[in-house]
């Protein structure tokens, strides 16, 4: 399911709870009350993944964040998402995490967005938003507000791809870029550059400006993106890491590289850009 499905599910579970819940919406009850609605209404467009308010674990274990406190040190921060739409026990069914507030809520929206990254980072959801819902006795369907967090990973479990797990075998003796069953797969793979190269690419529709030189690594798992956010670089607040997606044939350097490089080489293709994230720090290529 894609970002188009799933803003057609929110916005018609919208219009029904705009519709018939009026009643609560126009006397400015809580937010964890509309969010409870919301959530058994959209349970209904959801036959595989359970629909849950205010759900606190990641397996049996709290669901906790890394988010700076006022020194700027990270610290684990237990979370409770408004929303999520998941399959629990399963990490690579975290499909959608919902926040939301109400018009009345005066806070600045900042922090909602925020731990929406985090949580779309750290916990492998594949889609985060954020809802500005109207309350009171003005509220109006019309003026609801939906944000869309980050750019959103298509596919990536897709059956079209082959991807194979990080690290791969042999990898304490130096291997070669890709291993042979690697090259006639469809490949999803991660690119590092500095933050300040994001825009550009975004700019030109997601393609990249120039010919891309430098592959990171694929895993076997629809986080793979967020698990190579997880294990870039540790120094510089201005990485970022980008999802792509590569058709055969990829071709192979003919050397073998140690554990330590990044791999690069020159790429005769525009790979499809499928996502990205920023990381805690930037790296170098090597």
């Amino acid at each position: 399911m894609d970002q188009d499905a799933l803003e057609r599910i929110l916005n018609t579970a919208l219009d029904k709870l705009y519709a018939g819940d009026q009643a609560i919406i126009k006397v400015d009850v809580a937010e964890r009350t509309i969010c409870a609605r919301l959530a058994a209404i959209l349970q209904a467009s959801f036959k595989d993944h359970a629909v849950h308010a205010e759900y606190n674990r990641h397996g049996v274990d709290p669901k906790e964040i890394s988010l700076p406190n006022a020194d700027g040190v990270l610290t684990g921060t237990r979370v409770f998402p408004d929303i999520i739409v998941h399959q629990p026990g399963h990490d690579d069914e975290n499909l959608l995490v919902i926040e939301v507030k109400k018009s009345t809520n005066v806070l600045p929206d900042e922090a909602d967005l925020r731990k929406l990254e985090k949580i779309k980072e750290q916990i492998a959801y594949r889609f985060a938003v954020f809802l500005r819902l109207p309350a009171g006795q003005d509220a109006a369907r019309a003026d609801v507000r939906m944000t869309w967090v980050g750019p959103q990973l298509r596919n990536l479990n897709s059956a079209s791809i082959t991807e194979y797990p990080f690290p791969w075998p042999d990898e304490h003796k130096g291997y070669q870029v890709f291993p042979e069953a690697m090259e006639n797969d469809d490949l999803v793979a991660f690119h590092g550059t500095a933050r300040a190269n994001l825009d550009s690419i975004i700019n030109n529709g997601f393609q990249f400006a120039g010919s891309l030189q430098s592959l990171s690594f694929a895993k076997h798992s629809p986080s793979s993106l967020s698990h190579a956010c997880s294990r870039r670089s540790e120094s510089s607040p201005e990485g970022v890491v980008i999802a792509v997606r590569f058709a055969p044939p990829i071709p192979r350097p003919y050397i073998a590289v140690e554990t330590s490089d990044i791999h690069v080489y020159r790429l005769n293709e525009q790979p499809e850009v499928i996502g990205y994230c920023n990381v805690p720090a930037d790296y170098v290529l090597r």
